[in-house]
């Protein structure tokens, strides 16, 4: 597994840190309003089956709603030149468990890519990606939601739960975390990322126009 890092990770997140409070202290403001990583991040899941965009995938049909999914896809959460706020970004996912495995841990995959952003792979098999890390989650104190459980359904029952991917964005690195219900869940940690920022202000108006 390979890891993107800055030159001398230890000393720029040491850096970092201590200038960032410098400047929250004295000025009262964050350092950076916003901030633009250097390459790609991005979360691998699967999507529902879309014709124009998943020809040739791999896919599968889930007969707990009927719905057919691409699977090993990846969801970009931070886009190479793109701002990223000081709060973050955040967005939705679900996860759907058989009954009696919805208390089993299950993982969930961040990768990378250097790639510029029209050439990002849409899934996990093509090339230009790399894994970061894996998050062991567990869902024990996880809000979750029965499906399918009415008499008349004739689909199979299921435990549903959604949660928040969050970007945690440091003054040298960034960091992924899964909350539920403004709860954040119980999982292994990952090291942060050691990332060089760019500010916002130094991309060109071609990098800002494009969506997250």
């Amino acid at each position: 597994m390979q890891i993107l890092v800055a030159d001398e990770p230890q000393l720029v997140v040491v850096h970092g840190l201590v200038l960032d409070r410098t400047q929250q202290i004295k000025r009262r403001v964050v350092t950076f309003g916003s901030r633009c990583a250097p390459v790609s991040y991005g979360i691998i899941c699967d999507k529902i089956y879309n014709p124009s965009k998943h020809v040739g995938e791999p896919v599968r049909l889930d007969p707990r709603d009927n719905e057919t999914y691409a699977v090993d896809q990846i969801d970009w959460l931070v886009i190479q030149g793109c701002p990223i706020p000081h709060t973050g970004i955040t967005k939705p996912f679900q996860l759907k468990m058989d009954l009696g495995r919805e208390n089993e841990p299950w993982k969930v995959h961040i990768v990378m890519s250097t790639l510029p952003p029209e050439n990002l792979p849409r899934n996990a098999r093509q090339k230009g990606t790399q894994l970061v890390c894996s998050l062991d989650i567990s869902t024990d104190n996880v809000d979750k939601k029965l499906k399918n459980r009415h008499w008349y359904s004739t689909k199979r029952a299921f435990w549903r739960t959604t949660f928040d991917v969050k970007v945690v964005v440091g003054p040298a690195d960034l960091a992924f975390q899964l909350w539920s219900r403004d709860k954040r869940i119980r999982s292994g940690n990952h090291e942060p990322i050691a990332v060089k920022w760019m500010p916002s202000r130094e991309l060109d108006e071609g990098n800002l126009s494009r969506d997250l």
